[in-house]
């Protein structure tokens, strides 16, 4: 109903710009495709953004100067932040990949490895599960790694999305 509806030339722009209404129409999915669409993102959204909130708030709370500096940046910002207005936060979104960094929430579906010594010693079939949490604990890729340093990726050193901890994957199939 929602999809046929978000295709009326009356529609309100809020719904024939909805999530749905893209799937469908731009996307060109099928309405059961749609709704496994909606409901994935639902689903796999809402725990990972929640606690993810959680850790980024206790973190936060616990650094009180980290956190002041947050506070000046939004209160710098305008009272609607656009997308590139949060990215100006630096020390903000490094709060956020500082706590995926400290508390993994999704540790990463499991590799197929495609030939063998893909990794020494590892045949070909097998599956392998990257160990997020050590990564993101590696002194040699974060000095003094269970500091909470918001400055971290402001340096640029972890790359645009906190590559060497891929928080939110690498890859063609970047979440």
């Amino acid at each position: 109903e929602i999809i046929r509806a978000s295709a009326a030339p009356t529609a309100p722009e809020a719904l024939r710009s909805s999530f749905v209404a893209r799937l469908a129409h731009k996307e060109k999915l099928a309405p059961e495709d749609c709704i496994q669409e909606s409901v994935s993102l639902l689903i796999a959204g809402h725990e990972t953004s929640s606690n993810t909130a959680c850790w980024i708030l206790h973190l936060l709370a616990s650094n009180p100067e980290e956190q002041a500096k947050c506070r000046a940046e939004a209160d710098m910002s305008p009272a609607t932040p656009s997308y590139q207005d949060f990215l100006a936060m630096t020390t903000l979104v490094g709060a956020v990949y500082e706590a995926l960094r400290l508390y993994t929430i999704i540790i990463g579906p499991a590799k197929k490895m495609t030939r063998d010594d893909q990794i020494p010693g590892v045949p070909k079939n097998t599956y392998v599960l990257p160990n997020k949490t050590v990564m993101a604990r590696c002194p040699m890729q974060f000095p003094s790694p269970d500091k909470f340093d918001c400055s971290r990726y402001v340096k640029g050193q972890h790359g645009r999305m906190g590559e060497p901890h891929c928080p939110f994957g690498a890859g063609p199939r970047i979440c």
